[in-house]
């Protein structure tokens, strides 16, 4: 089991599957060749019978019915060997895959920062499968011929040493070229593993930033790094399969070698009278069970290589990930969140330093500042998809870190600026946002986030299914939802990032009444770059490089005529050259006229 537990991840249960399941095989295959030799002594005593006319119709008669017999054993032996593999190796990579997605979800949110969506989707898709492909064929399959090949060959050398030495002569150098040349191939297998996922990548850019590519112009660019990528792979997998084709062509050729030995060196001690022909024919006969698996087993060590390191590293990474600590359920009389010199850092750089504030109950808190101030990555950490480098972040007084995770996140709700929406129904959309809500709960909530204006206009109104992450609706539209969505959770304590950039003047209203209907009695964090949006916050923290650097209301931070003064009143002129140019253009295009 040492040598499984480092080939697979496998469960309590898993290992008791895969202990079943060679042992399994290793039954049939033992049955499958006692049959053989019973066959084989019932056709010897068949031919001797040859002219005799009756014992030569009864050893016919008793000869069909044992083989009626066996076969009808062999296929019921057959029948559970495959409920003892595939059946289990199905059910523990469903266990797998569930295993891995529920690491996933509790994992910090740094790990995906590190690791492409290609990676973790091939983890739960393809090396699952070669996961399964382990457990329900390669590995009892090769622990099968492991004990049956030596015992083979333990019943040829009693039938006669010298053909057994023959025999074994080519078998071992076939099974030592494929042996030794492991390494090397296992070494082609990671070469050609990561061309793969880089190809990968580079497709899954290609197909996303299609919009961009096309709109810049790039489709040769990007093609020829296409080609470039798939050219690598093609190359890459042509060295490795050409290589394990040779090695395993070598040692095939071997094989067939030794057969010809055994045939030369039986047909010799024959004409010397060392052994008789029905001894002969025996021996032939029994030397293909031995050439057969072995020439399977040869074939299955490169395969063993491939999916052992096709399905084992990333998975085992991810569930080596340590989940987000906390185990603790407790009730919140308030819902005050408070930073206590909180540093972060994403790897070397350093993003905050020494925040402390606190949000209270009821209240809103606005955070500003220019990109790449900080402001995001303390919502992230509000949110617990990153954990704090230094400092405490509290609830209530309690350290979230001693918070069960899913307990904590039930009382947050965010609402970013990029919305993510699911290949659904928009009922189903925002049901995320609480499972247990009734479809009237649903049809309120998206009521309140002023849905219904344009969930009314779709032929299937509210059971319309969804393009990919809502690509058939407008930027406000899927805002809308995303509050919706806020809405049916009603949890205590909201987040807004930037919920309201980058948006026409009506669907501005549109979700400013939305998010008002959010977020009464409510803790409120509020991150903007319109600084009007946020004037009337109950307080203002004004971030500058991880720190901050101001904190009042927005007449407290005027009066203060800092930072924040300056940044108010660069965006009112922003506002007024705006208004100008839009003068002027109007004025230019009515004198042409």
């Amino acid at each position: 089991m040492k040598m499984i537990r480092r080939l697979l991840v496998l469960s309590k249960r898993g290992e008791e599957d895969i202990k079943r399941a060679v042992l399994a095989t290793i039954l049939l295959q033992v049955f499958s060749t006692s049959s053989f030799i019973v066959g084989m002594g019932l056709i010897f005593c068949l031919t001797d019978d040859v002219g005799k006319e009756n014992s030569g119709m009864v050893h016919l008669i008793v000869a069909f019915v044992i083989g009626i017999a066996f076969s009808l054993i062999e296929a019921y032996i057959r029948r559970r060997q495959y409920d003892r593999t595939n059946i289990p190796a199905y059910r523990e990579c469903q266990s797998m895959r569930l295993e891995v997605t529920e690491r996933l979800n509790r994992i910090p949110y740094s790990f995906f920062g590190k690791r492409q969506i290609t990676e973790i989707v091939a983890c739960l898709v393809d090396d699952c499968i070669y996961a399964e492909q382990l457990i329900s064929n390669l590995i009892p399959v090769t622990f099968a011929y492991c004990v049956t090949v030596p015992t083979a060959f333990i019943i040829a050398f009693i039938l006669d040493v010298r053909m057994g030495i023959a025999s074994v002569i080519t078998v071992v150098a076939g099974i030592l070229i494929q042996v030794s040349s492991l390494a090397y191939q296992e070494k082609l297998v990671f070469h050609q593993l990561k061309v793969k996922h880089e190809a990968e990548e580079q497709l899954q850019e290609y197909v996303f930033g299609m919009e961009q590519i096309r709109s810049d112009s790039r489709n040769g660019i990007e093609r020829i790094k296409i080609r470039r990528a798939i050219d690598d792979l093609k190359k890459a997998s042509l060295k490795m399969e050409l290589t394990s084709g040779v090695f395993t062509s070598a040692s095939e050729v071997l094989l067939q070698m030794g057969i010809g030995l055994v045939v030369l060196t039986g047909m010799l001690i024959m004409n010397k009278g060392g052994i008789s022909v029905r001894i002969l024919v025996l021996f032939f006969a029994f030397a293909m069970r031995i050439y057969i698996p072995v020439a399977e087993l040869i074939t299955v060590l490169p395969s063993l290589v491939y999916e052992k390191n096709a399905s084992d590293n990333r998975i085992k990474e991810i569930l080596a990930q340590a989940p987000l600590p906390g185990n603790d359920k407790p009730e919140f009389k308030s819902c005050d969140i408070e930073f206590e010199h909180v540093d972060f850092a994403y790897t070397d750089r350093p993003v905050l330093k020494d925040i402390s504030f606190t949000a209270k109950t009821g209240k809103v808190t606005a955070l500003v500042g220019e990109s790449g101030s900080g402001k995001t990555t303390i919502a992230n950490l509000m949110a617990r998809l990153w954990e704090p480098g230094k400092g405490t972040i509290r609830l209530d007084g309690r350290d979230i870190s001693t918070i069960e995770p899913e307990w904590y996140l039930n009382r947050i709700t965010c609402v970013f600026q990029d919305v993510i929406l699911f290949h659904d129904t928009i009922l189903n959309n925002i049901w995320i946002g609480n499972p247990e809500a009734t479809e009237e709960e649903v049809r309120h909530a998206a009521t309140v986030a002023c849905c219904d204006e344009f969930i009314d206009r779709l032929p299937e109104g509210i059971h319309t299914v969804l393009a990919e992450n809502g690509g058939s609706l407008s930027g406000g539209e899927r805002q809308r939802l995303s509050i919706a969505r806020a809405i049916l959770k009603n949890a205590p304590v909201v987040i807004l990032d930037e919920a309201t950039a980058a948006l026409d003047t009506r669907n501005e209203y549109l979700i400013h009444q939305a998010i008002s209907n959010l977020c009464a009695g409510k803790t409120v964090i509020v991150i903007a770059h319109t600084l009007r949006n946020i004037k009337n916050a109950d307080e203002i923290i004004v971030l500058d490089h991880g720190e901050i650097r101001e904190r009042g209301c927005h007449s407290e931070l005027m009066e203060l005529d800092g930072k924040y003064a300056y940044m108010y009143e660069l965006q009112k002129k922003s506002l007024v050259w705006e208004v100008c140019q839009a003068a002027c253009s109007t004025d230019k295009g009515t004198g042409s006229e």
